[in-house]
Order: structure tokens, then sequence, then C-alpha cells
């Protein structure tokens, strides 16, 4: 009996040499901050992303802070997760508040004072974990 070459058998031993990439869908939640400088106004979220270019590839210096800035964020999450009656006393949320500040001052040099709320998403949900006070510019 001669057997006769069966492509589906040989497409699963190739399959089979290379890696199965599933593991990296996101299973855990992503973090992010929203902010009001006045209270009559909308919750805005403060953007973390940066425009990439070619000149990125050997120097890119405002994608170090913002991955600092956001890692930032992340410990601040994992902290209040773990103190929740903590909330402004952290190390952290002094940190974030004055990154917000500085942020803000950017965008807008009149502002006075602000408030912000941390949020972890997933694909399925949204769930607000930390709203602060507001917040004196000049106190940060």
């Amino acid at each position: 009996m001669v057997k006769r070459f069966d492509f589906k058998i040989f497409l699963n031993l190739i399959r089979s040499l290379f890696p199965n990439w599933n593991f990296f869908d996101q299973t855990a939640f992503a973090f992010s901050l929203k902010v009001k400088t006045n209270l009559s106004e909308q919750w805005s979220e403060i953007d973390f992303e940066k425009k990439r270019s070619w000149v990125s590839l050997f120097f890119n210096a405002e994608l170090n802070e913002n991955l600092a800035q956001y890692s930032v964020i992340e410990q601040f999450a994992r902290d209040i997760q773990q103190n929740l009656n903590l909330g402004s006393d952290l190390v952290t949320f002094k940190m974030v508040a004055s990154l917000l500040a500085f942020r803000i001052s950017e965008i807008k040099p009149l502002t006075k004072n602000f408030q912000f709320k941390l949020i972890a998403s997933n694909e399925i949900e949204q769930v607000e974990i930390f709203q602060s006070e507001i917040l004196q510019m000049d106190q940060l």
C-alpha cells in the first residue's frame, strides 16, 4: 500500500514548530487616569501614548518618560488594592498627583485645582478604583 502525502498532517507538523502567542492576550486590567480641572466639566483621560518615528528606534526619551510615568500609575493601583484605607497618604498617590499637576500645568497653565480618578479596565469592564478629593496645584 502506497501512502500519499497528506497536506493536513504536514501543516500540523509545521504548526508545532511555531509557538502559540495567545499567552500575550490581555488577562489583567490596564490602568488609566481621568482628570477634571473644573467641577462642571467632564472627566478627560490623560494620554500616555506617543507617536513613533524612525528616530525613536535609536533615541526615544519621550517614550521612556511615558513608560516611567505609567509604571508609577500601575504601582499606585497596586498600592490602592493592597491598602484601601490609606489612599492619599500613599507615597505613590503623591507621585501621581505631582505628575498630574505637571501635566495639567503644561496644558492649562492657569489651573488652580484638579481632581482625578484611577480606572482599571479590560475588554469586558471598567472599574473605578480610586477618586481623589479636589487637589490644590500650589500644594503639590
